[in-house]
């Protein structure tokens, strides 16, 4: 079997998995909104398997969601728990707004709740020129993960 081959299988078979998982849930809650917004968002990610950079706008295309709680309903769903199918990465948006500055989960919950500066993952430096409005994350899907 090629590698193309293997991957595509490996893709496949996660997909599976996750459908899987919302199946379960479904039986279990099958009036819930949210139930849609994970199928939507499984359904876009089985149709676009090269894209693995997922920012909030991505999510919330991808999910259909309605508003911000939907958004963060199925990041903390499929970054979590039995999905474990993102990766979420903290990170702060400097003025160019172009690329993240990657921040701990603790840094972020720190800038939060207390407005200290978060450090930088790849200098280990406070971000210079704070602005709290800029704290955000993403999610990174790997294929490669099990």
């Amino acid at each position: 079997m090629s590698l193309t081959n293997q991957s595509e299988v490996q893709m496949s078979l996660r997909i599976k998995k996750q459908r899987e998982l919302v199946d379960e849930l479904r039986k279990v809650f099958p009036e819930q909104k949210i139930i849609c917004r994970y199928d939507n968002f499984i359904n876009y990610v089985d149709k676009h398997r090269t894209v693995t950079y997922y920012h909030l706008n991505k999510i919330r295309h991808a999910s259909q969601a309605e508003n911000d709680q939907e958004v963060f309903d199925v990041v903390s769903y499929f970054c979590g728990g039995s999905a474990n199918f993102l990766d979420l990465v903290y990170c702060y948006y400097g003025d160019n707004d172009t690329d993240p500055e990657p921040i701990s989960s603790e840094s972020y919950y720190e800038a939060l709740t207390s407005g200290m500066p978060p450090i930088s993952i790849n200098t280990g430096k406070e971000i210079e020129d704070f602005d709290v409005k800029n704290i955000s994350f993403y999610c990174i899907l790997d294929w490669n993960k099990e």
